[in-house]
């Protein structure tokens, strides 16, 4: 007993990869949802970045146009201007000849006076008109509005599915609730007396076909039923045992309940008293019961108990002294 009260203080649950993906698997809803909301918002997101590719086009090809019609008229008003150039520096040579005739006279002449004062009206070389850049053609890159689409679904759909798949797995690390009937040997050292499936919900196709894809070739419900009451008759006639009290420490559906009645009937027909209260850590009856009948069977539902409710209840039977023979696990695995 002290050993199995001893794993209550280990906080690291164990945690089984093989049952996190079945896990995963079974939240295929959760897993669809995150695949559409990525293939939606990625491909909505090309459509967006092709429709602006499309637009940004249009928009060069216009701005390229207008700076075309400028450049062509700017080029006209050029030629002119270049034109006028020609003429005006064909007239400013024959001046500038003049005046370099005249000034290298006075200078030969030694009128430095008259040469000087002449260079005052020496004639001003005309500008050559800025020629005008003609505008270049934008690269413009042919897309249409599905280019891409499929590569940027595939890669939503599946970062969707990856981004459900981590949500899925985060719950289950933090999730408090018993995960597997293993880890009740493996972390509390407890005796399982088989287990009970539970009728549990009911499954939409798809459910109902990934748990017989992972439950196949296993035993009936009549059959886990059956081994739990050999099990229980067994170690009650080994240890002498006259009396076992089933309790636990949640609410149980009718169908459990059900399958409780029946293991209390087939160890009654074996001459051993059992009975099933509720939680003994909050009903005063099912307390006494349990000191009065000494030996207790916990039965508990994985995925519904939590872990601070089982050990509430392992506490209470060592603080009692309570012999604790062991546990029932009850699944919804079909």
């Amino acid at each position: 007993m002290d050993k199995e009260i001893k794993n209550i203080e280990k906080k690291d649950k164990i945690i089984d990869l093989f049952d996190m993906f079945w896990a995963i698997i079974y939240q295929w809803k959760i897993l669809l949802l995150c695949a559409i909301i990525g293939f939606v918002g990625f491909t909505s997101l090309k459509v967006v970045k092709n429709y602006n590719h499309i637009r940004n086009n249009e928009a060069k090809v216009e701005a390229y146009k207008e700076k075309s019609k400028q450049y062509k008229k700017n080029k006209k008003e050029y030629d002119k201007e270049l034109d006028t150039f020609y003429k005006e520096k064909e007239v400013y040579e024959k001046a500038n000849a003049k005046y370099e005739k005249e000034f290298k006279s006075l200078m030969k002449k030694n009128e430095i006076y008259d040469a000087y004062k002449l260079r005052l009206d020496r004639p001003i070389a005309p500008k050559k008109p800025k020629e005008p850049k003609e505008p270049k053609e934008p690269k413009i890159t042919e897309i249409g509005m599905t280019y891409g689409l499929v590569k940027y679904s595939l890669v939503g759909m599946v970062g969707g599915l990856l981004a459900g798949a981590i949500v899925v797995c985060g719950y289950y690390v933090i999730n408090k609730k018993i995960k597997t009937k293993e880890e009740l040997e493996e972390v509390y050292s407890l005796r399982i007396f088989d287990y009970l499936v539970s009728d549990g919900k009911k499954r939409n196709p798809i459910s109902s076909k990934i748990r017989e894809l992972r439950y196949r070739n296993v035993l009936t419900k009549e059959e886990h039923l059956g081994l739990v009451i050999t099990n229980l008759v067994i170690t009650c006639k080994r240890n002498h045992y006259a009396e076992v009290f089933l309790t636990s420490s949640i609410d149980l559906s009718k169908n459990d309940k059900n399958q409780i009645a029946v293991i209390i009937k087939g160890l009654r027909e074996e001459g051993i008293v059992a009975a099933y209260g509720n939680n003994v850590n909050t009903d005063v009856s099912s307390m006494k019961t349990m000191d009065k009948m000494n030996n207790v069977v916990i039965v508990e539902k994985i995925g519904k108990t939590s872990y601070p409710q089982l050990e509430e209840e392992l506490t209470l039977c060592t603080d009692l002294n309570i012999n604790l023979l062991g546990i029932i696990p009850i699944v919804e695995e079909r």
